[in-house]
């Protein structure tokens, strides 16, 4: 009797083959939605000449190498500015940028289920250090999410739809509406707020109604942080849990914290900050949208350091847990 050679298993694709796959996409349109720590619908459009649209349930971004478009079509107002550093597409998709900073696998790939249904598990690293475990359709090799756990929270984004669709820059690309509004016209914010200048003085409201006064502020502590967040920025809601934790040990320390958010409506912001756990005051409506105004913020999050001086010590665009610890120090925090 003939004997049937040994059967061996067919490798599991990595990383760089459905890298390989997704590189050929002419364009895609993703239909999402966050489902942990909160429920958020998203909708992605990517053209892959670095173009890039998306749809969150406030506002939408419009962003390309060269410019960050925020767009809020209830408000009819945007704002322009120079896009943040880094790769902006969902988990998946980073290829599609132009130069944009990849994935970094981190073990083989592995059969597991995401959402129900059968799929290819790929743990990674992502340029910002967090882990990330990308969840890809055994056939296509499409991206069916993610699970990224970053500050000890997981942040799941499932792909409800994705379509393959031919884009341009020309598709992706704002037209500001005749009756629209600018609501943050400094185009470089280095110009406006800098280490070393005075924070303007300014009042207004939190969510709930209550009067804020910087003055007041000023007098009951020795230091600052200001944190410039809305609730569809991705980057804000990955600072918010190390803000959440350090908000108790700041005030103890004398060191106030407080949010400012002039794109969320008060409902909305009070909402996204129930969610996260963040228990400080968050100025809202037209007093944050005259200070973001006045110290020329085109793009979320930003973190202001003040000192009792009314002097800023430190500006970090963007999430950055390291510098932002450094900088504490200089207000004389001491972390326990």
């Amino acid at each position: 009797m003939q004997q049937m050679p040994p059967q061996t298993e067919r490798a599991l694709p990595d990383l760089t083959q459905v890298y390989a796959r997704i590189a050929k996409l002419r364009g895609v349109v993703i239909r999402a939605e966050m489902v942990r720590p909160s429920s958020v619908p998203m909708e992605f459009k990517i053209a892959p000449t670095g173009f890039f649209y998306a749809k969150y349930p406030t506002s939408e971004m419009y962003i390309s190498r060269d410019e960050q478009v925020t767009w809020m079509p209830a408000k009819k107002e945007f704002s322009r500015g120079k896009p943040e550093d880094g790769n902006p597409l969902p988990a998946g998709f980073e290829i599609l940028w132009p130069k944009g900073a990849l994935l970094r696998a981190k073990a083989a790939t592995r059969q597991a289920s995401f959402a129900g249904k059968p799929a290819l598990e790929l743990p990674c690293k992502a340029a910002m250090g967090h882990d990330v475990l990308l969840y890809i359709h055994p056939e296509s090799l499409l991206p069916l999410g993610s699970i990224a756990t970053a500050q000890g929270t997981e942040y799941e984004l499932r792909y409800l739809s994705v379509e393959e669709r031919p884009l341009t820059a020309r598709d992706l690309t704002f037209i500001a509406p005749r009756d629209a509004k600018v609501f943050s016209s400094p185009p470089d914010l280095s110009k406006r707020i800098r280490v070393g200048t005075k924070l303007p003085a300014f009042t207004g409201t939190d969510f709930t109604g209550r009067s804020i006064d910087s003055r007041q502020v000023s007098k009951r502590h020795r230091g600052l942080l200001l944190n410039f967040w809305f609730s569809a920025c991705t980057g804000c809601i990955q600072e918010m849990p190390l803000l959440a934790k350090l908000a108790a040990p700041l005030q103890a320390q004398k060191i106030g914290i407080l949010g400012v958010n002039p794109i969320d409506t008060s409902r909305d912001a009070k909402r996204t900050s129930t969610t996260y756990g963040l228990r400080y005051a968050t100025l809202v409506g037209t007093g944050a949208r005259k200070l973001a105004e006045a110290v020329g913020i085109t793009t979320y999050p930003v973190t202001v350091l003040v000192n009792a001086q009314g002097l800023v010590v430190e500006v970090i665009l963007g999430f950055d847990e390291q510098r932002l610890q450094k900088a504490l120090k200089v207000l004389g925090y001491r972390s326990r």
